[in-house]
C-alpha cells in the first residue's frame, strides 16, 4: 500500500483493525492486514457564516494589522532616536570638525578614545548608559586610532579615555576627565543652564 499512496501520515490501531492515514487517502484493514475499504478523502465543507460575525472578525483583524503595524513604527523611531543618541566617527585618527558634530540643543559628550584602550571599554558602557538615560544627552565618540594621529594633536589629547561635555550652547562645560562621576557631575552643570 505504502508503494501506490507514498508514506501514511498516521495510523491508528483499533479492535477491527487499522487505520491509516495518507494525504489524500484513508485505507482502512481488518486484524489480519487485509485491505477493507479505500477512500478518497473528501474536503470538509464549512457550514455559511453569519456576515455580521464575518465583519466583526475582519474588523478585529484590521485592528490587530493596525496595532502591530503601529508597534513596528514605534521600535522603529525608538530605534533611530537611540541611534541618534550615540553617533562614532572613526575615520582613520583625521582631525574632526567637532562644532558641526555637537547636537544642536543638546548637552553632547564628546569621548576621544582608543579600541585598544581597556579603560576606554570599561568606561564606553558607563557613557552609552548617561546618555540613554537622558533624553537631552548624546555622545558623540571619536576614534583617535593612535598616538601620532591629526586628531592627538588637534585636540591636545595626551591620555586617553578623554572626555568633554558640551553644553547646549556647544560651549566645553569644564576640562577633560576620564572619571565617570565627573562626567556626570558635569552634565548635570550642562543641564541646569
Amino acid at each position: 500500500m505504502e508503494g501506490a499512496l507514498g508514506k501514511p501520515t498516521g495510523k491508528l490501531q483499533t479492535a477491527q483493525g487499522a487505520l491509516w492515514l495518507y494525504a489524500d487517502w484513508r485505507v482502512q484493514f481488518d486484524r489480519n492486514g487485509h485491505v477493507l475499504k479505500v477512500e478518497k478523502d473528501q474536503p470538509v465543507r464549512l457550514a455559511r457564516l453569519d456576515p455580521q460575525f464575518v465583519a466583526a472578525a475582519e474588523a478585529v483583524d484590521k485592528a490587530a494589522v493596525a496595532r502591530a503595524a503601529a508597534d513596528d513604527a514605534a521600535r522603529a523611531k525608538a530605534a533611530a532616536a537611540q541611534v541618534e543618541k550615540i553617533r562614532i566617527i572613526s575615520n582613520g585618527g583625521q582631525q574632526a570638525n567637532l562644532p558641526s558634530l555637537l547636537a544642536e540643543g543638546k548637552i553632547t559628550i564628546v569621548d576621544f578614545y582608543a579600541e585598544w584602550c581597556g579603560p576606554c571599554r570599561r568606561l564606553s558602557p558607563q557613557l552609552e548608559q548617561l546618555a540613554k538615560d537622558n533624553p537631552d544627552v548624546v555622545l558623540l565618540k571619536i576614534d583617535i586610532v593612535n598616538w601620532g594621529t591629526p586628531v592627538v594633536e588637534q585636540f591636545g589629547i595626551h591620555s586617553i579615555p578623554n572626555v568633554r561635555v558640551f553644553g547646549r550652547d556647544k560651549q566645553q562645560v569644564s576640562n577633560s576627565t576620564s572619571d565617570i562621576n565627573q562626567v556626570s557631575r558635569n552634565v548635570k552643570v550642562a543641564l541646569s543652564k
